[in-house]
């Protein structure tokens, strides 16, 4: 060793050990809690845009807020919800030790077809919250289910709007 105490042979380098995992282990804890988990992002054109749009998303767990544009794409962001599942922390006896992975993926999915634009998610143990941009004269169809609420601001066009276990708040018009 390069580094020793003479009066404690051996004891300089387990201080040292100490020391930096008292330092480093909540250095570690504060980067990891600082991090957001990064969002699913789609643009999406409309196919004919001197005709109105109609925006379809529907989410299980999670909310919806969807917000009008001066601008020709839909714009789509998908964010999963900071938090545990739920499922993931009952321990199965027959598990043997086995601890499930959560993979950090919305499951995004956006299609076009004959102006009518189409959101979902994929199955998720997740709060999966929506945030998409749209024309000023796009009409929405949203709904939640559970978890989250249900937005729309400056939107000309019809909305119709679904939460069976949160709340609604439509803004009409533009700024």
């Amino acid at each position: 060793m390069f580094l020793q105490n003479s009066q404690y042979p051996g004891q300089f380098p387990d201080r040292i050990r100490g020391i930096a995992g008292v330092c480093f282990v909540p250095l570690l804890a504060w980067t990891l809690c600082g991090q957001e988990l990064p969002a699913d992002r789609v643009s999406v054109p409309v196919r004919d845009p001197s005709r109105p749009g109609l925006v379809k998303a529907n989410l299980m767990a999670g909310g919806i807020t969807v917000k009008g544009y001066d601008g020709k794409e839909v714009i789509v962001e998908a964010r999963l919800r900071l938090g545990h599942s739920g499922d993931g922390d009952k321990l199965d006896k027959n598990a043997g030790g086995l601890k499930r992975i959560d993979v950090a993926t919305t499951g995004l999915t956006v299609e076009e077809e004959d102006n009518v634009v189409s959101v979902s998610t994929g199955p998720s143990h997740r709060a999966v919250d929506l945030f998409i941009q749209v024309p000023f004269k796009t009409s929405l169809k949203v709904g939640c289910l559970n978890d989250g609420d249900s937005v729309a601001e400056k939107v000309e066009g019809e909305i119709e709007a679904n939460n069976l276990n949160g709340s609604i708040h439509i803004r009409k018009g533009k700024p």
